[in-house]
């Protein structure tokens, strides 16, 4: 037979109604209903020939006791770890830290058993769940997880636990760029510092870079800029900054005196023309 959803128990039996307390066993003599001895034979005997019918709040009691699990099994609930009971290997319990515990060794309260608290005993049982959800990762098989069994993106960082995902937990190219969305740099181990943190301070082997590298040339103004004048007369040097200068002069015969000096000068600097010289020819850059 194909078992069927039952309906709903929308509450335990006799849970408004009256009831005995049952006791674990039957008093001598009595036709009360006990834990542990069920009705009594007094209770099989015809009324006539001296028995006593089993009493109605008794059977309210049973009937209540069993739907009392019904209801907490049926609304989803895990029974927590009690030091009373026994537990063989395969059973599962929620410990007192929220966390589902599977029995690996028989434990409990009846000897040769010994009672084993499963937040306490590794021995005997191991941890399934978390109280947070979390699978333990460990119950995973070495390269159990394959690109076949896992969804494009369906494992996201909220779902792993930090350091969760070892290179032992993945099979070889498990994991490809369809499978991820995006890794953090931090939670990806063996790289360099500075591919962590993206500053140039945390690069080794930096190649030395000058404090002060010669500006490139450029006609435009500022740092860089070259400024080349030929005239019959005195020069100025453009103003700002400080200037490289190479300068040379000549007279208007065509006669040419040569280089006269490589010097800085302060920008706005006038070069007077020298004796003899009727032009100057200046070529300057500025450093600063």
């Amino acid at each position: 037979m194909i078992p069927q959803k039952p309906e709903i128990l929308k509450a335990p039996l006799v849970v408004d109604g009256e009831k005995n307390i049952l006791p674990e066993t039957t008093p001598q003599g009595s036709n009360q209903f006990s834990l542990l001895g069920g009705f009594p034979a007094i209770t099989s005997i015809p009324v006539n020939a001296g028995g006593l019918p089993p009493k109605r709040l008794d059977f309210n009691a049973a009937f209540n006791l069993l739907s009392i699990h019904t209801f907490f099994l049926q609304s989803g609930n895990k029974y927590a770890w009690d030091a009373l009971l026994d537990y063989s290997i395969g059973s599962t319990v929620l410990g007192s830290d929220n966390s589902i515990y599977f029995c690996i060794e028989p434990n409990g309260a009846t000897p040769p058993n010994t009672v084993q608290d499963p937040v306490s005993s590794n021995g005997y049982w191991i941890e399934l769940i978390n109280s947070n959800g979390t699978i333990n990762i460990d119950l995973i098989a070495d390269g159990a997880i394959s690109t076949q069994k896992l969804a494009d993106n369906a494992v996201t960082s909220a779902k792993i636990a930090d350091s969760a995902v070892t290179n032992t937990k993945i099979a070889n190219s498990a994991v490809n760029d369809a499978k991820i969305s995006g890794v953090a740099a931090s939670k990806v181990s063996g790289l360099a510092t500075v591919a962590k943190t993206g500053n140039y301070n945390d690069l080794t082997n930096k190649p030395n870079i000058p404090a002060k590298a010669a500006p490139l040339p450029t006609k435009t103004y500022g740092i860089g800029q070259i400024f080349f004048e030929y005239r019959y007369g005195d020069v100025t040097i453009p103003s700002g900054g400080s200037w490289l200068t190479i300068h040379a002069g000549g007279n208007g015969n065509g006669d040419f005196y040569g280089i006269d000096d490589y010097v800085i000068y302060a920008g706005g600097t006038l070069l007077k023309l020298k004796n003899g010289q009727s032009y100057k020819q200046i070529c300057a850059w500025r450093i600063q």
